[in-house]
């Protein structure tokens, strides 16, 4: 029992530490953006992505601080706009997703078909913020080419979902079977394995799912349910 709970504890320190990854290179790209524009509205508009997301990040340190005092969590539940969410989190990944790649000399377009009626769920705006930005890197990552990736949402049979598919490299059979899993990846040495497993977590914290498609060649397609 003692090891599993070690086990639980050093896959959330390093979901964790992926977090402040991702966050802190948003917050330094945005910087780099800001460093080289002039027009006031555009960087007033990237000083609101960066207070975003360092707030994300200190929320981050909460719930870091309450699993030390307690195994008990609650998930802290809001009611949520999702389409707002989805917008919010395609707008604060823009340096990894636009910017990163242009300056590389090819570019990653995400066109967006969100449903006209604003989708309202319940949970944790900063978990489900960083589980869409988690699967855009995947794609960007999967497309070091260049690409599209399409993000819809929609409603089933009283559910929420996203769809975000990219026409990057594809899976093998492995890598599929194994995408959600804590420290698999295929991009050594950079990558930390943890992107899709955190994700994972968080949409089973929500009472929700991940599923993915995909092919060699082809492409893949993610699709949240909550």
């Amino acid at each position: 029992a003692e090891i599993e709970k070690l086990r639980a504890l050093g896959l959330m320190t390093s979901g964790i530490a992926h977090d402040f990854n991702n966050m802190l290179a948003i917050i330094t790209g945005n910087i780099d953006l800001i460093e080289n524009e002039e027009d006031k509205d555009k960087i007033l508009k990237k000083v609101q992505i960066i207070k975003k997301t360092a707030l994300g990040s200190a929320k981050t340190i909460k719930r870091l601080q309450k699993y030390a005092r307690t195994k008990n969590d609650a998930l802290q539940s809001q009611t949520i706009n999702f389409n707002r969410l989805v917008r919010d989190a395609i707008e604060i990944s823009t340096p990894m997703w636009k910017d990163g790649p242009q300056e590389k000399g090819f570019s990653i377009e995400i066109v967006d078909t969100l449903t006209e009626n604003e989708l309202m769920v319940l949970g944790d705006d900063t978990d489900l913020r960083e589980a869409i930005i988690n699967m855009i890197f995947n794609s960007v990552d999967a497309m070091p080419q260049g690409g599209k990736i399409d993000i819809a949402t929609y409603t089933k049979n009283e559910s929420v979902y996203l769809e975000l598919s990219d026409n990057g490299t594809g899976m093998t059979e492995e890598t599929k079977d194994r995408i959600f899993d804590p420290f698999f990846t295929t991009r050594r040495p950079h990558g930390t394995g943890l992107g899709m497993s955190v994700t994972y977590g968080i949409m089973k914290r929500h009472g929700g799912t991940i599923e993915v498609e995909s092919e060699v060649g082809k492409g893949a397609t993610f699709t949240l349910h909550i």
